[in-house]
């Protein structure tokens, strides 16, 4: 008898648990019922699209480095540092017309091996009275980075052949002028020198 009032007890339960849920579930659906029917369901906001929306392969950007090769764009400002964990090198240039303007930098980043790691592009961005477009570097599009880095790095070369030929300059300036002072030096070779010769 306990367990025939056990088992009718376990099956009261279970089909009350049943019920429960179909009516809550039945409730939900009318309620999204009315919700549908007495509002305006809103659809979903779309993000704001970034530049590599409008123009995905970078042809602008492309036609831009392509553009400072052909027009010889004016270097406005060149910048190299070296600070502790990095070398850095920042650029502005301006088109012929100063219509346009690029700013750009590149970082060498040194680990703690004291090892520099790979070139970086950090930022180039195209300037225009109407607004800017910025290129970040990412494996999708690695054939501009090359372009861009080839670009700056025969600047930093010319820069550096012009820095090492000015103090080359400088150097055998200064040598050539403490030459000079060393008469009674210059006096005694020039002597033995001579006096060399005649022996012969």
């Amino acid at each position: 008898m306990i367990y025939i009032a056990t088992f009718l007890s376990l099956v009261a339960i279970i089909l009350c648990s049943i019920l429960l849920f179909k009516f809550d579930s039945l409730k939900k659906e009318k309620l999204q019922k009315e919700i549908k029917d007495n509002y305006v369901v809103m659809p979903k906001l779309k993000e704001m699209p970034h530049y590599h929306n409008v123009d995905p392969s970078n042809k602008t950007l492309y036609d831009v480095i392509q553009s400072m090769n052909i027009e010889d764009w004016k270097l406005e400002h060149y910048d190299d540092s070296h600070s502790l964990g990095d070398i850095a090198y920042e650029f502005n240039f301006s088109n012929p017309q100063k219509t346009l303007k690029v700013r750009t930098r590149m970082r060498y980043y040194i680990d703690f091996g004291g090892k520099l790691n790979d070139l970086k592009i950090i930022g180039f961005h195209v300037i225009t009275d109407t607004g800017t477009i910025s290129y970040e570097e990412d494996e999708s599009n690695k054939s501009l980075s090359v372009l861009i880095r080839q670009y700056l790095w025969k600047i930093v070369c010319d820069k550096n052949q012009s820095l090492y030929s000015e103090q080359f300059s400088h150097y055998l300036s200064v040598k050539e002028s403490i030459d000079k002072e060393l008469k009674t030096l210059r006096r005694e070779e020039t002597l033995l020198n001579i006096l060399g010769n005649e022996q012969r």
